[in-house]
């Protein structure tokens, strides 16, 4: 019986044999697939290795190395996962290795004599992330469609925008603070548009142009008295404008200008009294001073200047009248004397014609 099963059992220890060495041969050479091409035993004296993992488009790059030191002639064993991608190559002396693939997962094995080995799974770039896009394609017989050559093809409010050297251009609308007229802008001196300017402080803006305006009267006034002030809106009077008065003791009131542009203030305390013309936002005023008829109040003058005044001018007066009077006399005088002057001369002369005959 032994006998008999001695061939089966030398057929089953040849065909075991045969497997162990073609299995041992393959882990030797892909240590990815768990088999005996990693020495996974623990031994003190083998140093630690470190990775570094980058894909591209343009390729996959591994580096290995021992701290800072590169790892030369590590061995790498890269077998893909549901792929037929198969690769085995050594690091060089920066300790790197670049392989190509994309859109596949692989297992990499690295071995070195003397270190730990490592066992990494990796994903390789999609295909699609490095597909370029396809270049805009532009109509090859493509003519561009010109509106206009000349402003006088566009509307009365749109001129002809030409760019650069080309044929003919596209009409666009005149825009700005202004109004439009014959291709152009005719630009206003403000307006409520937000591209539209301001007026100065002194001045308003109405019907889109920036007016002054004034008020005067008297600057000094009696106590009980009224005083006239003219209020003008660009030159012209201002009607039924706004006039505020400040009293001197600080509180105010306001009046209405009349069909002529006047308001009239009546005096009622001693004291400066300002008064204000508003236009809209925009303000200006003028100053006067009240005070009694017996005292100097701010610019008011008591009635003795007036007469001190009036006896200035009678003297002037005065005097020219006696200049004027002496140059008289005194030109009356000489034709008098020059007369005189002449009969004397003339009864001399008589006097010797009269000697001469008595002579002879």
């Amino acid at each position: 019986m032994l006998i008999k099963l001695f061939p089966i059992f030398l057929l089953v220890l040849l065909v075991s044999s045969v497997f162990a060495s073609d299995y041992s041969d393959f882990f030797d050479r892909y240590p990815n697939s768990g088999g005996g091409g990693i020495d996974n035993s623990d031994t003190p004296n083998k140093k630690d290795m470190s990775f570094t993992f980058e894909t591209s488009c343009d390729n996959n790059l591994l580096q290995v190395f021992n701290f800072d030191d590169p790892i030369t002639d590590a061995r790498i064993s890269i077998i893909g996962i549901d792929s037929p991608f198969v690769l085995t190559n050594y690091t060089d002396d920066d300790g790197f290795i670049s392989f190509p693939g994309q859109g596949i997962k692989v297992k990499i094995g690295i071995t070195k004599s003397g270190y730990h080995p490592i066992s990494i799974t990796e994903v390789l770039i999609s295909q699609s992330d490095c597909e370029e896009p396809e270049p805009e394609k532009k109509p090859v017989d493509e003519v561009p469609i010109y509106e206009c050559a000349r402003n006088s093809d566009c509307t009365d409010s749109e001129y002809c925008y030409i760019e650069g050297r080309a044929p003919g251009g596209q009409c666009h609308a005149v825009i700005g603070c202004g109004v439009s007229s014959n291709h152009i802008l005719i630009p206003y001196e403000c307006g409520d548009a937000m591209s539209c300017p301001s007026c100065p402080e002194d001045k308003y803006c109405s019907n889109n142009s920036c007016v002054s305006i004034d008020i005067a009267g008297p600057s000094s006034a009696y106590l009980g008295d009224d005083g006239l002030f003219y209020a003008s809106n660009g030159g012209v009077p201002c009607v039924n404008c706004n006039i505020i008065i400040t009293k001197p003791d600080g509180t105010n009131f306001t009046m209405k200008s009349d069909d002529g542009g006047f308001v009239s203030v009546h005096f009622y305390d001693v004291g400066a009294y300002m008064v204000t013309l508003q236009k809209g936002l925009t303000t200006t005023s003028a100053v006067a001073s009240a005070g009694a008829r017996n005292e100097v109040q701010g610019d008011v003058e008591s009635p003795k200047f007036f007469l001190q005044d009036y006896y200035l001018y009678v003297s002037i007066i005065l005097i020219v009248v006696l200049l004027v009077l002496v140059y008289l006399w005194k030109t009356k005088k000489d034709e008098i004397d020059g007369d005189s002057d002449q009969i004397d001369d003339e009864s001399h002369s008589s006097d010797q014609e009269t000697h001469a005959e008595e002579h002879y």
